[in-house]
């Protein structure tokens, strides 16, 4: 094993045990490492460029010129280890995953027209859909971002709002590319992870303390997604014709005692 050290551009280091062989890119992302890869690790985009400050990798030049590579810049996603290696990672690499803009029905006239909304639904007769009386999780899981309201079901008042940048992003900027990194070995897995451990348990934390209550009291989840986000096998949109397995926009009753994860899908 190989020590490789990840030194974050007006941040913290990180040191992390890698494998002979083992991808640059990939050892950052399993250590929770943010680096910009809106391709996927194809090593088309050249945005995870990081300089070599000490020891040596394998490969790395794509995009890179002659005086660039011998002043250490390498692409992350080409590069694979050889040796303890020291990277600096360039602030326009690692910042994406800070500078994404959510929306969260943060403004009064967006809770005024929800609610005004509520209202006409409540005031028609239309019979709810939930019958049960306690807090429940609206999640819209976009490519980008994911937004979240936490609601009494019985009168449809907010009591939590949250967003946060969908951490699949990591994986590739659009769908395309993250149905390319679906394919890989432990791809789906990782996918899921993102979107589940990385973006949706910390949203519903949030959440949660906002309306200081606990997780148990969560007795429903309606998280519309595509079979692409949720990560569940949409490498069947690589090939024509498309057959997706799952698409879901329905309610989901859980037992959020147990554990936040059972909110989605297996």
């Amino acid at each position: 094993m190989h020590t490789i050290t990840f030194s974050i551009e007006g941040g913290d280091d990180h040191k992390v045990a890698a494998a002979f062989g083992a991808n640059i890119l990939e050892v950052a992302r399993e250590a929770g490492i943010s680096i910009d890869a809106p391709c996927g690790g194809a090593g088309t985009c050249g945005k995870c460029r990081v300089k070599l400050l000490e020891g040596e990798v394998e490969g790395g030049r794509n995009h890179r010129k002659p005086q660039e590579y011998e002043e250490g810049w390498r692409l992350a996603c080409q590069s694979t280890v050889c040796a303890d290696a020291h990277f600096l990672v360039p602030a326009e690499a690692a910042s994406f995953a800070h500078d994404i803009q959510t929306a969260d029905l943060s403004t009064q006239a967006e809770l005024d027209r929800y609610n005004h909304e509520v209202s006409n639904i409540f005031a028609a007769g239309i019979a709810r859909g939930v019958q049960e009386t306690g807090y429940g999780v609206a999640i819209d899981i976009g490519t980008t971002t994911v937004t979240a309201a936490l609601l009494d079901l019985a009168t449809g008042e907010i009591h939590g709002k949250a967003s946060a940048g969908n951490d699949q992003i990591r994986y590739g900027a659009d769908v395309i590319n993250r149905i390319i990194s679906q394919s890989k070995p432990g791809g789906v897995d990782a996918l899921r992870e993102a979107i589940r451990e990385n973006t949706i348990v910390p949203l519903l934390g949030d959440l949660c303390s906002q309306a200081r209550r606990s997780t148990a009291a969560l007795l429903l989840a309606t998280p519309p997604w595509s079979t692409c986000s949720w990560a569940q096998t949409a490498i069947a949109f690589a090939w024509s014709p498309m057959n997706p397995s799952s698409w879901s926009a329905t309610a989901i009753p859980v037992q959020a005692r147990v554990c936040p994860l059972h909110l989605m899908h297996p």
